[in-house]
């Protein structure tokens, strides 16, 4: 039985997860396999991305930087928010709804 494309991209999210939880660098969490794999999916990751980020599920680094590099573009974040994971969940939750990426 195949997987639909979001519980395919959710699993592959939930490994990528498992395998960088030690790591604090978004680049290097961004070069996880599976995280590679997710991103190979291009613009049809991006709906089950922003579920993952509503259900505050996953790593929400790793979806920051796929969103931003799948989508071309993200929130802006000032200098004292960067690092506020809830702050930026939020930021990239609104620019989602506005341009009705979900």
């Amino acid at each position: 039985m195949a997987l639909t494309t979001e519980k395919r991209i959710k699993q592959l999210m939930m490994k990528g997860q498992e395998e960088t939880k030690h790591l604090s660098n978004p680049n290097v969490i961004l070069q996880s396999e599976y995280h590679q794999k997710v991103k190979e999916f291009g613009q049809e990751a991006i709906k089950s991305l922003f579920q993952l980020l509503k259900d505050n599920e996953g790593c929400s680094i790793a979806i920051f930087g796929l969103l931003s590099e799948i989508h071309g573009r993200g929130p802006i974040i000032p200098l004292d928010k960067r690092g506020n994971i809830t702050f930026i969940r939020k930021r990239w939750l609104r620019l989602g709804k506005v341009h009705e990426l979900y």
